[in-house]
């Protein structure tokens, strides 16, 4: 089983409005860490958890793909 948890981050540029990271933990654990953009509305950070989770559930971390080809896919199906 994956885990997810989800940072608010105060460290993000105004351009970046979400980003995920997949880590394995010392006992080989493997989970997600969603970074948020805190200087986001509380429905645009929603809308970047959404798109983040959206990513997680389509398997995009093990996909070959490059990272510009993967946003453009995942920006035209939520459209």
């Amino acid at each position: 089983m994956e885990y997810i948890r989800v940072i608010i981050a105060d460290w993000m540029p105004v351009t970046v409005r979400g980003m995920t990271a997949y880590y394995f933990d010392e006992d080989g654990q493997a989970y997600y860490t969603i970074f948020i953009n805190d200087k986001l509305s509380v429905e645009a950070q929603c809308a970047a958890y959404d798109h983040e989770i959206r990513h997680i559930n389509n398997d995009d971390f093990h996909k070959m793909i490059p990272i510009e080809d993967l946003e453009a896919v995942r920006h035209e199906s939520a459209g």
